[in-house]
């Protein structure tokens, strides 16, 4: 039995120029619902077909969180740019006097984040200067929970 190939996009780019009429398929089949494809926002095209001088650039999700076991932690940014720093925080329960402290050395100074006396429940700061590649960051707690969160960009 003949079977006709028709040119589709969804047969495998490899198959031979006379599956599709003598025109090659640019594109390979299309990418399941659970991961992303990255593309060229120059061309529009996949980065694997992507003849463009662009770099990958990602953003990488970083975090560091302490809680009353281990009150202090210190991490150093990274990437490839400036970040905005988002921390969050809620004191134990019944705690008396919980604190949250955020310390920011970096080039251009020392900048620092301290709050006593928290009221019950979840709390959200995000209106900090961004911190640059190389600052240091030092968040202490008392009684409390707490986590900083930001995003560096790196290129590739």
């Amino acid at each position: 039995m003949y079977h006709h190939h028709s040119c589709h996009s969804w047969l495998p780019h490899r198959l031979p120029w006379s599956a599709c009429g003598g025109h090659p398929l640019r594109y390979g089949m299309p990418a399941p619902w659970f991961y992303s494809v990255p593309w060229c926002s120059s061309c529009g095209q996949p980065l694997w077909y992507c003849s463009c001088a662009e770099r990958l650039t990602m953003y990488v999700p970083q975090e560091i969180a302490v809680d009353p076991a281990a009150t202090t932690k210190e991490i150093v940014v990274g990437g490839a740019g400036k970040v905005d720093l988002i921390l969050e925080y809620m004191p134990v329960e019944g705690a008396a006097a919980p604190e949250v402290t955020l310390e920011s050395k970096g080039p251009s100074g020392t900048t620092s984040f301290h709050e006593t006396s928290i009221a019950a429940g979840y709390h959200v700061k995000d209106d900090f200067s961004p911190a640059v590649p190389g600052t240091k960051l030092k968040l202490t707690v008392k009684d409390c929970f707490a986590r900083l969160r930001w995003c560096e960009r790196m290129k590739y």
